[in-house]
């Protein structure tokens, strides 16, 4: 299975395959991985981003975000701005440290590591099965 990474340019995303290979470039509005392990950033915006199934990276970066695990053992980052983020199945690593923000956090099924730390705003975090 091929590795993805999303790289950003101008407001616009850039895949490209493990062969280093450019395959599309769109606008940003929803980003999504693939069954495999994938790398997928965000942007100031607010963003959307499916990591599916693999091990993904996936960091909301700015912009009020959802950020969305999958069936593999994830690490997610919020970043700054209200994050709504659940892991979903597997074994996740989640992080949302940024503080000054109102983050929702779901662990999901799987044995994850959740660690928020906002400072003054309200969170909600809830843990799933595991």
């Amino acid at each position: 299975m091929k590795k993805i990474t999303l790289f950003l340019v101008a407001g616009a995303m850039l895949l490209v395959m493990a062969a280093g290979i450019a395959v599309a470039q769109a606008a940003l509005d929803t980003i999504a991985g693939t069954n495999g392990p994938d790398t997928l950033p965000g942007t100031a915006m607010n963003d959307t981003i499916q990591g599916r199934g693999g091990d993904d990276d996936i960091s909301g970066l700015a912009g009020n975000d959802t950020l969305i695990g999958g069936s593999g053992g994830d690490t997610i980052d919020g970043g700054e701005g209200d994050d709504s983020i659940n892991g979903k199945k597997g074994r996740d690593t989640i992080t949302d440290t940024d503080g000054g923000d109102e983050d929702r956090v779901v662990g999901g099924r799987g044995g994850d590591t959740i660690n928020v730390a906002d400072g003054d705003f309200d969170d909600v975090v809830r843990c799933g099965k595991g």
